[in-house]
């Protein structure tokens, strides 16, 4: 949970900006795992495909987070 704390600390001392970009980072990644696995589990019902473990949301959510933000420093620099 300290960890939790050290980024609520660290996301006070941005500014607007920094603060627009983390948000629409979190929107998207987010979004769009929850997305994805909402995808493979229609697929799943539809064509009987093995279904994806829940424990990919994370790393995924994480990974399309890290993206998006990457994307939105370059798109400000």
């Amino acid at each position: 949970m300290n960890w939790a704390r050290a980024y609520v600390r660290r996301f006070r001392g941005f500014d607007k900006l920094e603060r627009s970009q983390e948000l629409t980072s979190f929107a998207v990644g987010f979004g769009a795992a929850v997305w994805v696995m909402a995808m493979f589990g229609v697929a799943t019902s539809i064509s009987g495909t093995p279904t994806p473990p829940l424990a990919m949301a994370a790393p995924l959510a994480a990974g399309i987070y890290a993206l998006a933000r990457i994307i939105a420093l370059l798109h400000y620099r």
